[in-house]
């Protein structure tokens, strides 16, 4: 019974995962700070959009 739980719940999260990773969209953003590090950078970036509510639950 508890293999049956388990399996049922890591079956529920993986299409949860592949329904919101379908969902991805292409931001573009504009970088506004730069930090130059001996190993490294940092790079600060700024970008502004408009999300959307979903109608229908995933569930």
């Amino acid at each position: 019974m508890k293999k049956l739980i388990l399996t049922l719940a890591i079956v529920t999260n993986l299409v949860t995962i592949s329904k919101a990773a379908n969902g991805d969209k292409q931001v573009k953003s504009k970088p506004e700070k730069v930090t130059v590090y001996m190993n490294g950078a940092q790079v600060y970036r700024n970008a502004e959009l408009t999300l959307q509510t979903r109608a229908k639950p995933y569930f």
